[in-house]
C-alpha cells in the first residue's frame, strides 16, 4: 500500500506534469509529426467539404454523402498517425540515445517518461479530432454527435487499440529507424481498412468482412455509427477491446526500456526485415575497387563513402570499428535507403556481402539490387581480363632400359 502512495506522491505528480510540459515543448519544436496530425486531415476536411458533389447523400453509401462517410476516416488517420508513427519512433529515439537508461537511475521511474508521451500524443488526438468537428459543424453542416457518450466511448476504445499497437511497436523497436520501418509496413494496409482509398461500403465481400475484424476499419465503423447517433454494437467494441488488450499486454512483457537488452529480442523478430546479398568477384579486389566501381556504376543520387562504424545487425546496432573494406552505399536526403558492402578475401576470390537499411524498406531494397546489378558486371569484366589457365606441361615418357 506504502508504495502505490508513493508512486503517486505530490513530488512523482510534479515531475510528470514536469515531462508532460517537457514533451509538449519538444513537440513544438520538431512538430512533423504534429503538422501531420492536425493540418492534413482538416486540410482534406476542407477540400471534400468545398467540392459540392461529394456533399450529396448516395443511395451507395446508406443515404449518406461522402464528405459525411469520410470524416471518421479523418479521424482514424490522426490515430494512425499519432500512434503508429509518432509514439514508437520517439520513444526509439528515447531508447537509443540512452534517456530511457538514464530514467531509470533517477527518484522518476522511467515509465512516467512513457506515460508523459502517451499523454501529449492522445492530447494533439484530441485537439485534431476537435477540429475536425468544429469545422465539419461550423463551415460544412457537418452533423455531430447526438449521443455524445456513444462517441466517447467509441473514440476512447479506438484510441486503446491504435496506441496499443503503437506502444508494442516501441517495445520491439530498438532504434527510431526500426520503428519508422515496421510502422511503414503497417501504416498502408490499416489505412486502406479504414477507408483512406475508398469507403468501406463499397469495398467487396471478403474485403470488408476483413475490414470489419481491423483495428482500423472497426474504429471506423464505431466512430461512423457514433456520429450517426447508433451504439457501434457489440461486435466492434469488442473488437477494438481485444486489439487494446492483447497488443498492450504484449507491449507491457516485452518492453525493455535499456537498449542492450531490447536487441536480443527486437534482433530476432526485425532479421524478415533486413535482406542480405552476396556477390562473388574472382581474384584478390580490394575495398577501392569495389568503391570505384560502385562510385562509377551507380546513378548520381547514390552516394558512396567509407563506413565509419561497422554495424553488423540490423539497422545501426553493433559497435565494431569499421575498415577500409566496408562501404556505405545511400540514397536520398535523409538516408531513406541505405546498403552496406562488405569486402571479404578468401580462398583466391573476393566475396562482397550486400546489407539492406534505411528509413524505407523499399528504397533500401532497390539500393540492394542497383549495388548487386553493379558489382556483377565488375564480376564478368574481371573474369574477362584474368587468363586463363596454363596448360600443364606434358613430361615425356622415359624409355625403359633393359
Amino acid at each position: 500500500m506504502s508504495t502505490f502512495v508513493a508512486a503517486f506522491s505530490p513530488s512523482r505528480r510534479r515531475a510528470y506534469r514536469m515531462l508532460v510540459l517537457t514533451e509538449l515543448r519538444l513537440a513544438w519544436r520538431t512538430p512533423s509529426y504534429l503538422v501531420v496530425a492536425l493540418g492534413i486531415p482538416v486540410l482534406l476536411l476542407v477540400i471534400f467539404g468545398s467540392i459540392p458533389s461529394l456533399t450529396q447523400p448516395k443511395k451507395e453509401f446508406g443515404g449518406v454523402s461522402f464528405f459525411t462517410i469520410y470524416t471518421p476516416t479523418l479521424m482514424v488517420l490522426v490515430l494512425i498517425v499519432l500512434g503508429l508513427l509518432s509514439l514508437p519512433s520517439q520513444m526509439g529515439s528515447y531508447r537509443e540515445k540512452g534517456v530511457l537508461h538514464r530514467m531509470s537511475t533517477t527518484p522518476v521511474p522511467a515509465s512516467a517518461l512513457l506515460g508523459a508521451q502517451v499523454a501529449v500524443n492522445i492530447l494533439f488526438a484530441v485537439v485534431s479530432i476537435a477540429l475536425i468537428l468544429g469545422v465539419g459543424g461550423g463551415a460544412f453542416n457537418l452533423v455531430l454527435p447526438v449521443q455524445f457518450g456513444w462517441f466517447v466511448l467509441s473514440l476512447a476504445l479506438a484510441v486503446a487499440a491504435m496506441f496499443g499497437i503503437g506502444l508494442c511497436i516501441a517495445a520491439f523497436a530498438g532504434t527510431a529507424r526500426v520503428a519508422l520501418v515496421i510502422a511503414g509496413l503497417l501504416f498502408y494496409p490499416l489505412a486502406f481498412f479504414s477507408g483512406m482509398y475508398g469507403p468501406l461500403a463499397v469495398y467487396p465481400g471478403v474485403v470488408g468482412q476483413i475490414a470489419e475484424w481491423a483495428p482500423t476499419g472497426a474504429a471506423f465503423n464505431a466512430l461512423h455509427a457514433s456520429l450517426g447517433g447508433h451504439f457501434p454494437g457489440w461486435t466492434t467494441v469488442g473488437v477494438l477491446a481485444a486489439y487494446a488488450v492483447v497488443f498492450s499486454a504484449i507491449a507491457v512483457r516485452w518492453f525493455r526500456w535499456d537498449v542492450e537488452r531490447s536487441r536480443t529480442r527486437s534482433g530476432r523478430v526485425l532479421a524478415l526485415l533486413t535482406l542480405t546479398r552476396s556477390v562473388t568477384l574472382p581474384g584478390d579486389v580490394t575495398g577501392e575497387q569495389v568503391s570505384t566501381a560502385l562510385h562509377d556504376g551507380l546513378p548520381s543520387r547514390f552516394e558512396v563513402e567509407p563506413a565509419t562504424k561497422f554495424k553488423g545487425r540490423l539497422f545501426g546496432f553493433g559497435t565494431e570499428p569499421a575498415g577500409p573494406d566496408v562501404i556505405l552505399v545511400t540514397t536520398g536526403t535523409t538516408s531513406i535507403g541505405r546498403a552496406q558492402v562488405t569486402v571479404v578475401r578468401a580462398l583466391g576470390d573476393t566475396r562482397v556481402r550486400i546489407r539492406s537499411g534505411g528509413q524505407v524498406l523499399y528504397s533500401a531494397l532497390s539500393v540492394v539490387r542497383k549495388v548487386r546489378r553493379v558489382l556483377g558486371d565488375l564480376a564478368e569484366a574481371l573474369a574477362e581480363s584474368q587468363p586463363p589457365p596454363a596448360a600443364s606441361a606434358k613430361r615425356p615418357k622415359e624409355k625403359e632400359h633393359t
